[in-house]
């Protein structure tokens, strides 16, 4: 990805973990980058797999740490799940993850017992009850849709890695012989979330880019959606053809589309 088309950017979608919180606190590029968007008017939004918490508990977080996000500059994996849910035409589900994501499932009915229109599993690993995943699995098993809100092996925050949420998905898949449906990244629906809420035309949706620093799931799966890619970190030895750009860290993806704004001076 040449200078040129750095400045022809039609929209900018960020991961979160390890990209902009970084080891439990803010970035100290994120800023920087951020307010290079704002400057050259570039729309942007944050796309996250986290589903441990709501969106308005995240945005304030990073609002303490000195970066204030907008509700439709933070996209994550339960409002995706919303989103995907309603278009499904389902109004009610059997729900098992953290209570403190549940605001961002709105208007979709969780119910606590009897017949549902599907089994959500967002983040166990603070509310595990195995009676619920005991009836979750007998609704699948009977015939319920089966919905993760994402279902990555490992997530990193810059520094340390930890399991994820598939480490569940996998166990229900394995006891009830259901797939789940994956609504998270990498699946296009998560994209297409984010990207509706860039407010861009869908025929400059190549010119809208996806910045991360996880190639296997946001960046791959980005690049089957059909936006531009950019890897941000270190350590990347074989760098695929598919992706467009590599950076060190978010202060140089920023200097180089302030100076292909500025003619490449």
């Amino acid at each position: 990805m040449s200078h040129r088309t750095m400045s022809n950017f039609a929209g900018v979608i960020l991961d979160l973990d390890g990209v902009i919180w970084v080891s439990g606190s803010l970035s100290q590029s994120a800023g920087y980058l951020i307010e290079t968007l704002q400057t050259f008017r570039i729309p942007f939004c944050v796309l996250t797999n986290d589903c441990t918490c709501s969106s308005a508990q995240r945005r304030e977080q990073l609002r303490r740490a000195g970066l204030v996000l907008s509700p439709n500059e933070l996209v994550t994996a339960p409002m995706v799940t919303r989103d995907w849910l309603l278009k499904q035409g389902y109004s009610t589900i059997r729900y098992l993850g953290r209570v403190e994501a549940l605001e961002d499932l709105e208007p979709i009915i969780v119910v606590a017992q009897g017949p549902a229109d599907a089994v959500v599993i967002g983040d166990l690993f603070d509310t595990y009850s195995r009676r619920d995943l005991e009836e979750a699995a007998a609704m699948i098993m009977g015939g319920t849709p089966f919905i993760a809100m994402q279902r990555k092996r490992t997530w990193a925050d810059g520094s340390n890695r930890y399991i994820d949420n598939g480490f569940w998905i996998a166990g229900m898949e394995f006891v009830t012989s259901v797939q789940a449906d994956i609504v998270g990244k990498p699946n296009s629906v998560a994209y297409q979330s984010a990207f509706d809420r860039l407010g861009v035309s869908e025929t400059l949706k190549a010119s809208v880019v996806m910045i991360s620093d996880d190639l296997e799931v946001d960046l791959f799966g980005a690049k089957q959606f059909g936006l531009a890619t950019v890897y941000v970190g270190s350590g990347l030895e074989d760098q695929p053809q598919w992706l467009d750009l590599c950076v060190k860290d978010l202060n140089c993806l920023a200097r180089e589309i302030r100076e292909a704004a500025n003619g490449g001076k």
